[in-house]
């Protein structure tokens, strides 16, 4: 009686933990619109997509337990079919977190190529010594901009790797969900992928910056001793006179 007791208090927390996600989730789905409109920044999306995944963490610990004392003796099969429903709804959640995490993926790989694009565009002129106080210091503050663009794509990244975890303890138990689930798996390398190529790009751009502000200032130390060299010869020259 009392394994039966302990499984119906996981089953109670599961509960809570799928709904609790569920609204989460809903609740995101509107803000993605919000982004879609740009009427939301991508440190905030990050933010709350990386909440949903700290939720998925309590879920997949309540799993585990339920699944210790689900088939245990003297568990009745109500109680047992209860637990396979709620696998099959942490299926359903997991697979709407998946595709979230798709939207705000393509979002950030959206802004890092165009990172990267804007950085390329700017090699071009790095010989121009015009306003070169203001233009160095814009220049900073989006090599600075890039690198924290770079931080939040690895950071969506290593949430879609804790996904793919939960993903994984989710197959364990569902045995008849299995094509399902490879299937969700499938997807989620897809977005891994996805998201290390908006890394990469987003890190060349930072690299391309970094390149072009140290060759920018090699050439205001040339042109600065240049200057200094042909001072000291007009003034060797205009003292000989004297």
């Amino acid at each position: 009686m009392a394994v039966s007791g302990d499984v119906l208090a996981d089953i109670s927390k599961i509960e809570l933990d799928i709904l609790g996600i569920k609204q989460q989730i809903d609740q995101f789905e509107e803000i993605l619109k919000s982004a879609e409109s740009g009427y939301t920044s991508v440190s905030s999306l990050n933010e709350k997509y990386h909440a949903i995944i700290l939720s998925t963490k309590d879920l997949s610990q309540h799993l585990k337990a339920l699944r210790e004392v689900s088939y245990a003796p003297g568990v009745s099969d109500e109680v047992r079919a209860r637990a396979r429903n709620l696998h099959e709804q942490a299926i359903n959640q997991t697979t709407r977190i998946q595709r979230i995490g798709r939207e705000t993926q393509r979002i950030s790989s959206a802004l890092s190529r165009s990172a990267a694009a804007a950085s390329q565009g700017s090699t071009g002129a790095i010989l121009d010594l015009k306003g070169d106080g203001a233009g160095g210091m814009q220049q900073m503050m989006q090599m600075q901009e890039d690198e924290q663009m770079a931080r939040e794509m690895e950071a969506l990244e290593a949430d879609i790797v804790l996904v793919n975890e939960l993903f994984t303890t989710l197959a364990t138990y569902v045995h008849d969900q299995g094509e399902i689930v490879d299937s969700i798996e499938a997807n989620t390398e897809t977005a891994y992928v996805q998201v290390q190529s908006g890394v990469q790009q987003l890190q060349t751009a930072v690299q391309h910056r970094k390149s072009a502000r140290r060759r920018k200032c090699m050439c205001i130390l040339v042109l600065l001793v240049a200057i200094v060299i042909i001072g000291l010869v007009i003034g060797l020259s205009l003292r000989d006179k004297g």
